[in-house]
């Protein structure tokens, strides 16, 4: 059962970069970072995939607005287009169903499970990596900074 788990974390799903995850790429190449793609990491309590990783301890990861509803993202009526109880996913086979709450709550046990074991967890969110990419240049080029002190 544990091979099967390990085998199943090791599968990249989809198979191909993503936008945001290629224009990470592109900024690091471009810099003359150095990375590891699609690294992965036993938490613990599961098996996480980041979408970069610069040595020694950097893990980048680009969260897509859809798949980790993106909290900031507002519709033209002023609410919020992913509210906590929405349900992302709806219950089928054995699986419970999912909703905002419950991937943002996953998506923080994962940020610290990878601190725990001290790593500097970089997330970004696809809206900004599309539309400000200052925003994560700056915070890249300044914790590549940090961890070489």
């Amino acid at each position: 059962r544990e091979s099967r788990r390990v085998q199943r974390s090791r599968i990249k799903i989809p198979n191909k970069d993503s936008i945001p995850e290629k224009i990470l790429q592109a900024f690091c190449n471009s810099e003359g970072i150095k990375f590891q793609t699609h690294k992965w990491f036993n938490l613990g309590f599961q098996y996480a995939e980041v979408d970069l990783f610069i040595e020694p301890n950097i893990c980048i990861l680009s969260d897509g607005d859809w798949i980790h509803a993106n909290p900031n993202l507002i519709k033209h009526d002023g609410t919020m287009r992913y509210p906590p109880d929405r349900v992302l996913h709806k219950a089928h086979k054995n699986g419970p169903e999912v909703t905002v709450l419950d991937k943002w709550m996953n998506d923080d046990m994962i940020t610290k499970g990878l601190q725990k074991q001290n790593y500097k967890v970089l997330r970004f969110w696809e809206y900004d990596i599309l539309n400000n990419p200052e925003i994560f240049q700056q915070k890249i080029i300044k914790a590549i900074k940090k961890s070489k002190r």
